[in-house]
């Protein structure tokens, strides 16, 4: 028996050994993982860090400004889009003293009174001047994408759809009086493809609430402000200019010709004016604008006014033509008709108000709605008034379709345009 015990003895203890030496193995090889651990955790650690921190100030995923509140605790934001809207005080140090009209920085929470701490990787402190917080924030958000509009429509039954607007202009004309709805589309409106349609009422635009108190002009201000900032859609013949008021390059996209600008006859060319129902001027150019590029070409010391004029018409001769506005009053309201064709096919009363006298049975004018009796009002970019004569008038019709292509491409381009008979007048 005692050899029978005394064998699992013999066996037990290369067991309890090898389980020893395994445990101080499992040890040693705990305090090397430690050690690694701690040589290179921390390391891992950091690094993990610092990729976020670069993560956080890529362009593509927005910048990184920092404001310290009243208390002096640190507000840190991750702006992705620009303008901020922030208006900085000029004294020292840089303080938040007002938000500009739907303020994208306002928006996500900054603060009036809080002091700009940080842009970016670049901390802010009393030695930089207003100019120079001002040039570091443009270089950093001029990759930002654009903050948009919003706009809130009521469409009907309290249901209310808010839109937000990445390009301009918008191509919307605007009732008047409150509510104020859509009255009607302009030829390629962008609200239009958007979805926006005709008699909803707005309730919203940016961060102003749109009621019964609120002005026309005010709302025009909303509009102009609030989409000021944002690109036109790129489509057409592309032409930049300089505005030398601001500073600013303005870069414009045209889809229809001619574009209506009187230029000057000497150097850097600018607009002098603008010709009867401008396109250009319909878009929002204005008057004093140097232009620097027409199409893909830089308009430099080197091109003549001359030279740049034939440039702008060779680079749009292939753009559709620039319809002709006439707005009617039918007596239950205003109607607008934007003409692509001629001839209209129409006779009016000379006399005042002017109507429409006869419409010609194949009348191009009776086929988009028009109806005699209706008095005009607006003829392209002119009020029709009762101190304006019937031939200022007839002369604006004759001007506005004269570009326009015929309704019958069979029909001979060189005939009479307008001509006056008595007391009525056709627009051929």
């Amino acid at each position: 028996g005692a050899e029978q015990s005394g064998a699992p003895a013999l066996l037990v203890q290369p067991a309890v050994a090898a389980l020893i030496w395994a445990s101080v193995g499992l040890v040693l090889l705990g305090a090397l993982g430690l050690g690694a651990f701690m040589l290179y955790g921390k390391s891992q650690t950091r690094s993990l860090y610092m990729l976020m921190q670069d993560t956080r100030e890529e362009p593509t995923k927005g910048l990184r400004v920092d404001f310290r509140d009243g208390n002096g605790s640190e507000k840190s934001f991750s702006f992705e889009s620009q303008p901020l809207g922030i208006v900085f005080s000029k004294q020292q140090p840089v303080r938040v003293e007002r938000f500009e009209f739907n303020s994208y920085a306002k928006d996500r929470g900054v603060q009036l009174g809080w002091t700009l701490a940080r842009i970016g990787q670049q901390e802010i402190t009393a030695k930089h001047s207003l100019p120079d917080v001002d040039r570091t924030l443009h270089s950093h958000v001029k990759t930002l994408a654009f903050w948009p509009l919003r706009v809130d429509f009521d469409t009907g039954n309290g249901a209310i759809k808010a839109f937000f607007f990445v390009k301009q202009p918008l191509g919307i004309e605007i009732t008047r009086h409150a509510p104020f709805r859509i009255a009607l589309f302009k030829p390629d409106s962008y609200a239009k493809r958007c979805g926006v349609e005709v008699g909803w009422i707005i309730v919203r635009v940016g961060d102003a609430v749109i009621n019964q108190r609120t002005g026309y002009s005010a709302l025009n201000a909303y509009f102009e402000s609030g989409l000021g900032h944002l690109p036109q859609e790129p489509k057409g013949l592309r032409m930049d200019f300089s505005d030398p008021s601001t500073g600013k390059d303005r870069i414009f996209y045209f889809q229809r010709r001619p574009l209506g600008l009187a230029l000057t006859k000497y150097k850097p060319v600018r607009v002098q004016g603008f010709d009867f129902n401008s396109y250009a001027k319909e878009r929002g150019v204005q008057i004093g604008w140097t232009i620097t590029k027409v199409g893909d070409q830089v308009v430099g010391s080197g091109l003549s006014p001359d030279q740049v004029d034939t440039r702008i018409l060779e680079n749009s001769a292939t753009l559709a033509v620039w319809p002709l506005r006439v707005d009617f009053d039918t007596g239950k309201g205003v109607r607008t008709f934007y003409f692509e064709r001629q001839p209209l096919g129409m006779e009016l009363l000379n006399r005042l108000p002017i109507r429409v006298d006869t419409l010609r049975p194949d009348s191009y004018a009776r086929t988009c709605g028009v109806q005699m009796g209706w008095a005009i009002t607006r003829v392209g970019d002119h009020e029709v008034t009762r101190e304006t004569k019937f031939e200022q008038v007839i002369e604006c019709l004759v001007e506005g379709v004269c570009e326009l292509p015929l309704v019958d491409a069979q029909q001979p381009a060189g005939h009479e345009a307008g001509a006056q008979r008595g007391s009525w007048s056709r627009i051929c």
